[in-house]
């Protein structure tokens, strides 16, 4: 009988096993599928794309330090072994599922409609150190990334934090069955990848695939304010019934706000918790519509174990890059301020962070404006019903940004207001000289590319 190798990630006995392939014994420290990303020991999956082709890049992975490769035709002249499988993805997917089952960290699988990617990186970034956190990075959450994420995850970590994402129905129910979480968070229910369903209730059903998808779910966490509440409480006893964790304003919640007091830098919260205690913490002035996400976050540390207190280090944290944290820029000791939510936009995140950006107290505020995608044929509604509602906040300093908002006839027919046609153009005709001593909101749908704006600003105003 062949000895069990120990190991912190999958090894080669898991792999031969799987892949029906004979590779010598040897560890691994995870997988990759970007030649530039690898990291020592890495398994490199030479995945296959509209635009490059990972078996080109076998060479640079191995000099990166990659330990073996999954392809789906050898590549000669390469000194990295090399495992040839009929399709690379689909073998990341088995492998991952595999290696799931050796996991013994409680895993908890974040979803919704808007804040998924923030609320996961801050959950992580307030659990004090002494444990052992994996997190998801950035938004790997589809068919491609989330297998990537769970080989990259220690068998020594305490617990693993994954973010799910999906704009179409079952795909949900597919990355949940591979992850097979034990804790299952859904943040909200909006329109957002509106355009691939006929209402917000569809978009409901489909993100309730996360709760009777994973045979480990041990505990549901959802927003009791949500409209969708009982929709999604029905779905979670399909299969077996779980218990709720929910998180809200609403009378009744476990996790439940019970007050928020605006101060002149900071917001402070008052939450009452399943066990009727109350918790108080601070929230940056700025994250005013981060309010019930936090809540979420408590929610998350009581179904791990840990201290609801932990939510204090909240205020200590920087908000990942373009999902709303702020920049402070000083040119010729002049002040320019930017709240930076350039990765994504739905009509949701628009009305909230609008609506909290709106209450700050600040005297020149900018709004960058930029459309919205995957909308379907609601697309023009929402776009106009978002001009009109920026209009309503300001008179001045309004700039949109997108094709969508060059075909509302009032934007055509108002002064006050300028359009333009994508980021080159917002970047060569704009005025840079009303950013000083201003704050600037821009937000935008993350193809618009409105974070190449703000590096310009950062780089280039003088």
């Amino acid at each position: 009988m062949r000895p069990v190798m120990k190991s912190n990630y999958i090894n080669s006995d898991d792999i031969n096993s799987i892949l029906d392939s004979k590779i010598k014994k040897m560890s691994f420290s995870g997988a990759a599928i970007d030649s530039r990303e690898v990291k020592k020991n890495n398994i490199f999956f030479a995945l296959k794309g509209k635009n490059t082709d990972g078996h080109k890049f076998l060479d640079m992975a191995f000099k990166n330090g990659a330990r073996l490769a999954v392809v789906s035709k050898v590549q000669k002249n390469i000194k990295i072994p090399q495992i040839k499988v009929f399709n690379v993805h689909k073998a990341m997917i088995k492998l991952a599922r595999k290696y799931r089952e050796d996991l013994e960290g409680k895993i908890i699988a974040i979803t919704g409609s808007i804040g998924k990617t923030g609320t996961k990186d801050a959950l992580k970034k307030i659990i004090p150190k002494e444990y052992k956190v994996f997190c998801s990075r950035k938004s790997f959450n589809n068919n491609i990334g989330l297998p990537l994420e769970i080989l990259n995850m220690s068998k020594k970590n305490d617990f693993g934090i994954f973010e799910l994402g999906m704009n179409h129905k079952n795909e949900l129910s597919r990355l949940t069955k591979i992850l097979q979480p034990d804790i299952a968070c859904i943040l909200n229910i909006a329109y957002v990848h509106g355009g691939n369903f006929k209402s917000i209730r569809e978009i409901a059903l489909a993100k309730s695939e996360i709760l009777n998808s994973s045979n480990n779910l041990k505990l549901v966490i959802l927003n009791h304010d949500d409209k969708y509440f009982s929709l999604m409480k029905n779905e979670s006893k399909k299969n077996y019934p779980k218990p709720i964790l929910s998180f809200g304003k609403t009378n009744n919640s476990d996790v439940q706000l019970k007050k928020i007091t605006k101060k002149k830098n900071n917001l402070q919260l008052s939450v009452s918790l399943k066990n009727k205690k109350i918790i108080n913490y601070n929230l940056n002035y700025t994250h005013e519509h981060l309010t019930s996400n936090s809540l979420a976050i408590i929610s998350c540390l009581e179904s791990l174990k840990l201290k609801p207190s932990y939510i204090k280090n909240y205020k200590k944290i920087n908000l990942t890059s373009g999902r709303g944290n702020l920049l402070d820029l000083k040119v010729n000791n002049k002040k320019i301020e930017i709240l930076d939510h350039s990765y994504n936009a739905s009509p949701e995140s628009y009305n909230a962070t609008l609506r909290s950006f709106n209450n700050l107290n600040h005297r020149n505020k900018i709004y960058i404006i930029g459309e919205m995608f995957e909308l379907g044929k609601k697309s023009h509604f929402y776009h106009k019903s978002l001009f009109r509602y920026v209009k309503s906040l300001s008179k001045k300093n309004c700039f949109f940004v997108g094709r969508q908002f060059k075909l509302i006839k009032e934007i055509k027919n108002n002064k006050e207001v300028r359009v333009f046609s994508d980021v080159n153009e917002l970047i060569n005709k704009f005025d840079y000289e009303i950013c000083f001593n201003s704050i600037i909101y821009i937000k935008g749908s993350n193809a618009v590319g409105l974070n190449r704006f703000i590096n310009h600003i950062k780089n280039n105003i003088k």
